[in-house]
């Protein structure tokens, strides 16, 4: 994010921000405390964010992107989507993405974080879990590696890439940033639970059993997932 505020300015204030899928919005809360002079808007499907404490220069509305950005061309200087790697079909992406630059300023910025969902490990209980994953996945039309995929879809997009980062993750190990990732990890398998049983024909026992070996397989094996960030800038004039 340093970045991105050196890019912009927010300490300058007068700028548009927009975070598309915001779940319980921590970060609006916290980034719209730090600058009091910038408006921030988040999005989501649920309405999981505080309904009455909030920052007065931070709204949210319940939005699904998939039917198009409720805001006029040009509307944001910054727009952010993280942790959404399972929330879209590999065909939505490219309209998710038309509909962010379509929303963002000439030279705003776009910021994405994403995880490469297939985990890094040889251990068999966590391979167990993938092939499971993976017939999920595929049923479902998603793309769990869409992370590492990012930069070419932003290009596609007409999305100058002015920075990119990769991170290989602990999941479950080497201290809190380990732990996080393995509570994110956690948090969009926990979602997919329901399809992930039905896919394989599994109880509840099963999915329970297959998930608990596969989440100390991570920490045994030492497991990872890559993390991919990056900041693109909507080209000026456009």
């Amino acid at each position: 994010m340093a970045d991105a505020f050196k890019l912009l300015n927010f300490q300058y204030g007068g700028l548009q921000i927009l975070d598309v899928c915001c779940g319980a919005g921590t970060w609006l809360c916290e980034t719209s405390l730090d600058y009091p002079s910038c408006q921030f808007v988040g999005i989501d499907m649920s309405s999981v964010w505080p309904e009455v404490i909030r920052p007065a220069n931070l709204e949210f509305s319940n939005v699904n992107v998939l039917k198009g950005l409720p805001f006029p061309d040009k509307s944001f200087d910054f727009v952010q989507l993280r942790f959404v790697s399972l929330a879209f079909k590999s065909q939505e992406w490219a309209f998710v993405l038309s509909e962010i630059r379509r929303v963002l300023q000439d030279g705003g910025v776009f910021q994405c974080i994403d995880l490469d969902m297939q985990i890094a490990s040889d251990h068999p209980d966590i391979k167990d879990y993938l092939r499971h994953f993976d017939r999920l996945c595929a049923s479902r039309g998603l793309d769990p590696s869409v992370g590492a995929k990012l930069d070419m879809m932003l290009n596609d997009h007409g999305l100058k890439i002015v920075q990119s980062e990769y991170r290989e993750v602990p999941l479950g190990w080497g201290g809190p940033i380990g732990q996080g990732c393995m509570n994110v990890f956690s948090a969009e398998v926990q979602g997919l639970a329901p399809w992930l049983k039905r896919s394989s024909d599994m109880t509840d026992e099963d999915l329970i059993a297959i998930l608990r070996r596969a989440l100390r397989g991570m920490i045994d094996s030492k497991a990872y997932v890559g993390l991919y960030a990056f900041l693109a800038q909507k080209p000026m004039d456009d």
